[in-house]
């Protein structure tokens, strides 16, 4: 299964969470180690287009 890193939006630290395509988080409290910050995120899948 194919997954990417989702970045904070604080510092850009890549590492931040680990997220594959049909993931949906709402409100999350994540913590970066990085720059030390509790940021709250919401992730939804992205919308897969269909070329007709």
């Amino acid at each position: 299964m194919k997954f990417e890193w989702y970045r904070c939006p604080v510092c850009g630290n890549e590492h931040f969470i680990k997220i594959r395509p049909d993931t949906v988080i709402i409100r999350y409290p994540a913590y970066c180690k990085r720059c030390k910050n509790e940021i709250l995120v919401n992730i939804e899948p992205r919308a897969e287009t269909v070329n007709p």
